[in-house]
């Protein structure tokens, strides 16, 4: 106190009047490591897939999610495994109560909606498929006349 304005607020601690002796990048400015040059950003980002175990939610989806908060992965034989931390065991899974999807396709009996809707394929109806039966027999019938074989064919036939 004896210095005139070194007095309580006045920011010197003794340090030559500056407060932070360091704050204008003087300490880092002949550093040992080289500058690395920024990294370019990624052209594409991977969306998540589901995952699924067949047609139910599995806990190592990416998918996933631990209302929780307690899924851990961890990599056992270099498989993943997933373990609730809340509970101290394996993950359950989609019978858990907190379990929950990111994009809200588990179904209430824990079926991924995501995973039935990829294994979905149409099933063509009896018309459908009595047109294409006929449309191919009519095919072979033209090709078999055209190669002069329907006579041999009617013979045998009758």
């Amino acid at each position: 106190m004896s210095r005139p304005g070194a007095g309580r607020g006045s920011g010197d601690h003794g340090r030559g009047g500056r407060r932070y002796p360091y704050r204008g990048g003087d300490r880092y400015r002949h550093s040992h490591r080289p500058h690395r040059a920024p990294r370019e950003p990624r052209a594409t980002h991977r969306r998540a897939e589901p995952a699924p175990e067949g047609d139910r939610c599995s806990p190592v989806c990416p998918l996933f999610v631990c209302s929780k908060r307690a899924l851990i992965v961890k990599l056992e034989n270099g498989r993943p495994i997933a373990y609730c931390s809340w509970a101290g065991d394996r993950c359950i899974g989609a019978t858990c109560q907190y379990a929950s999807c990111k994009l809200h396709s588990q179904l209430p009996d824990g079926r991924c909606a995501q995973a039935l809707r990829r294994h979905q394929h149409h099933a063509p109806s009896f018309e459908e498929d009595l047109e294409s039966s006929s449309r191919a027999s009519t095919s072979v019938r033209s090709l078999i006349s055209r190669r002069g074989l329907d006579k041999d064919l009617e013979s045998e036939l009758f």
